[in-house]
């Protein structure tokens, strides 16, 4: 049985059967249905055509994050019914589809309505339709849509973006051309790879527009095709965020430098003109929008202030360090000593037994005390132990933790905001 179904097989693939299409039977076709005096390519089909059309793209060109602009290559595909071309394929008509040009049927005036270019009427005299014998006839607009999008950078650069590309027709209102979605979502089956952002997903919503008119109010279709692009940010986090952070924690440890090393403020200023130079040079990977501003752009100016902020302090902390110790300590570098002092080796005295005292020429030796006057001088000398150079010591140590502190927090609250 099986070798009978296989000789009736081959017997009927090398007979003459109807290909589908034949040039005798495509002119016979145009002569009597689309070059005749019955049809005019200015008449549409019936009272409402119904379209479908389709999105399929092919490449991510960019978005412009200043502009709002965004660009993808593909084509619309667009179909719909037109009765008076419809044919039995037989001897006659030895074809079951053939193919026109613009100008010679009837074609939907549709438009990208949100394009930033060209906002003309979808026209290309190149082109050519096929027509089916069923009456169906396609159309595929091969083009580069340039199209407005609303960026939103504030979580750069862990956003998500989604444009839409509008299309609509305002000749027929939505009684004369219905529009229709042809597939589920955008076709992005061939979309290549973009080094920047990532295709994730689309969604096809059907409007209706309203326009308001001297007779009153006419309605149109509109299909909106929306694509989801999500930014690939490994390249920011390495070259923008994991630099600045490192800046910003190198920035804190010129408090951990000895005051009297001469190395505080030219260490200072290396990290503030080191964290200057590295924001001049991401400033061109960071969106250029004041619309929407993004949350990393703060943290670098923030970065860039605590950095101001701690060259400041070193230069409080030394002119402190270098007072002359004879000079009577206020109350507030007292209350610092009495809080973080236990961090800092006092210079005022050794132990409990010794004091240092300082001459008329600034020169300072240890003095015992005596053990009648020990319980009432030790008020005194607790109140002499923060010498100039301990309150400096301990304004280190309270710079550092409290920029700590900031970069930490900032860095942390940062992220979870971009992660979000």
């Amino acid at each position: 049985m099986d070798a009978v179904y296989v000789c009736f097989s081959m017997i009927l693939a090398g007979s003459q059967v109807v290909s589908g299409w034949s040039a005798n039977g495509e002119m016979s076709v145009r002569q009597d249905f689309i070059e005749t005096d019955t049809y005019h390519y200015l008449v549409r089909p019936n009272d409402t055509v119904h379209v479908k059309a389709g999105l399929n793209i092919l490449t991510i060109n960019g978005l412009d994050n200043a502009a709002q602009q965004f660009s993808v290559t593909g084509w619309l595909t667009v179909e719909w019914e037109d009765e008076r071309l419809v044919w039995t394929p037989g001897n006659k008509y030895d074809t079951d589809h053939v193919y026109s040009t613009f100008g010679e049927i009837w074609i939907p005036e549709l438009f990208v309505d949100n394009s930033v270019e060209d906002v003309s009427v979808l026209y290309d005299e190149n082109l050519f339709l096929r027509v089916s014998h069923t009456g169906r006839v396609g159309l595929d607009y091969p083009r580069i849509f340039h199209t407005t999008c609303n960026v939103d950078v504030t979580s750069f650069p862990f956003d998500t973006q989604i444009c839409v590309l509008e299309l609509t027709s305002w000749a027929y209102t939505i009684q004369e051309l219905d529009l229709e979605h042809l597939l589920p979502e955008v076709n992005a089956r061939l979309l290549s790879p973009n080094g920047e952002w990532s295709y994730i997903g689309s969604s096809i919503n059907r409007d209706v527009i309203i326009e308001e008119t001297s007779s009153g109010q006419s309605q149109y279709a509109m299909l909106r095709y929306a694509m989801k692009l999500e930014r690939m940010r490994s390249f920011y986090v390495t070259n923008i965020i994991l630099p600045v952070t490192l800046t910003a924690i190198l920035n804190v440890l010129v408090f951990m430098i000895p005051n009297d090393s001469g190395e505080k403020i030219g260490y200072a200023l290396t990290i503030l003109l080191a964290l200057a130079v590295l924001l001049t040079m991401i400033a061109d990977s960071m969106p250029h929008t004041s619309l929407h501003v993004s949350v990393l752009s703060f943290y670098l100016a923030l970065t860039l202030c605590v950095s101001v902020f701690c060259v400041a302090c070193s230069v409080v902390i030394l002119r402190l360090y270098l007072k002359d110790p004879n000079d009577e300590r206020p109350a507030w570098a007292k209350l610092i000593w009495k809080h973080v002092g236990f961090l800092v080796r006092p210079t005022v005295y050794p132990n409990e037994n010794e004091v240092q005292h300082f001459n008329a020429n600034g020169e300072g030796e240890m003095k015992p005390l005596s053990a009648d006057t020990t319980a009432v001088q030790l008020d005194n000398v607790a109140e002499m132990i923060p010498t100039w150079a301990d309150v400096a010591n301990a304004l280190d140590w309270v710079a550092f933790f409290v920029n700590t502190a900031i970069i930490v927090f900032v860095t942390i609250l940062v992220m979870i905001i971009l992660c979000l």
